[in-house]
């Protein structure tokens, strides 16, 4: 006969899949009559202890390995960890617009399918919150933040700003008389549009000044 002189087992634990916001992850594994133990990952020793942390170097699946011994014995038990892929998602292009012009959020799309989304902050102009790409008006700039969730519960944000501008406001008369005071046509906040085409018109529909652009140096002096 036999005696069985240790009763050696090992324990590394439940499989596990979680998101990288859940990262690190730290598994702690059991052994039984026995004092030494290690983890491997295909033949090649990350821990001499009972202890290991799973941080984003791990990718995918990952098969882990906890052997235990007492000496003369030894023992293995596997544990698999996965570590899910986070949601893709685009807020889109950061936005110019003017006070109050509606404007749509997100990117083309924001996310693929079997995402829920939120928006934050979430103002009144902000019509649904909710949606992938939603519609809303400002009267100052702001940072939207969009966060998505897919059907694991894995999290992940994007930023866009939105610069609201503020209105062109043409004067409506001028005294070009060479005085050196008010000689020209100023159109305020004109130079927060470098492209833009400025065309005057007589009376009778006739076009008597047109510039690319807008700014002191070649501003209309009637």
């Amino acid at each position: 006969n036999v005696d069985l002189l240790f009763d050696l087992e090992v324990n590394a634990g439940p499989d596990t899949a979680l998101c990288p916001s859940a990262l690190p992850l730290i598994l702690n594994g059991e052994l039984t009559g026995g004092d030494e133990y290690y983890w491997t990952v295909d033949g090649d020793t990350l821990s001499t202890n009972a202890q290991i942390t799973i941080n984003d170097a791990f990718e995918g699946i990952t098969d882990l390995v906890l052997v235990g011994s007492n000496g003369a014995c030894s023992d293995t038990d596997t544990t698999t960890v996965e570590i899910l892929e986070s949601p893709e998602v685009d807020a889109g292009e950061d936005l110019r617009v003017f006070v109050e012009e509606v404007f749509t959020l997100g990117g083309d799309p924001t996310s693929p399918d079997g995402v829920t989304y939120l928006w934050v902050p979430n103002p009144m102009s902000l019509f649904d919150s909710t949606a992938a790409n939603p519609t809303g008006f400002l009267l100052e700039s702001e940072d939207f933040i969009v966060t998505v969730t897919d059907l694991n519960g894995c999290r992940a944000s994007d930023t866009i700003f939105v610069e609201v501008l503020p209105d062109l406001e043409v004067t409506s008369g001028f005294t070009p008389n060479g005085d050196g005071v008010n000689d020209t046509w100023i159109i305020d906040n004109i130079e927060l549009f470098p492209s833009m085409v400025v065309h005057v018109f007589n009376r009778w529909g006739t076009e008597v000044f047109e510039s690319q652009g807008y700014n002191a140096t070649i501003a209309w002096d009637g």
